[in-house]
């Protein structure tokens, strides 16, 4: 489906956003980062990963969190993911992400 096409879908109503599924042929590599978002300021950590990574970021939509898209892959054997934070990509494990539009 074409984002035009689900725009048109979430306008005829029912629908409370519009997501992304990460498909390896999309090229893009997700990070999440859980709670690093406190009293409306963004860790010192996580704005050296968004600066780092320096791509579309926005909040999660609990507000507490992070999500950042990169064109990209990953390497393989990445060491696994620590407790708060996460980097994906769909060869392991399918994520769905609904963009917020709420730009960090």
């Amino acid at each position: 489906m074409t984002f035009y096409d689900a725009l048109l879908m979430k306008g005829c109503g029912g629908y409370d956003g519009i997501g992304i599924v990460l498909d390896r042929s999309f090229g893009l590599v997700g990070y999440d980062a859980d709670a690093c978002i406190k009293g409306g300021a963004i860790s010192e950590s996580a704005r050296k990963h968004i600066a780092v990574l320096s791509s579309y970021t926005e909040t999660s939509s609990s507000g507490t969190g992070i999500h950042v898209l990169v064109r990209g892959e990953l390497p393989p054997g990445r060491p696994k993911a620590r407790r708060s934070r996460d980097v994906f990509r769909p060869a392991l494990l399918r994520r769905y992400g609904e963009p917020r539009d709420r730009h960090a």
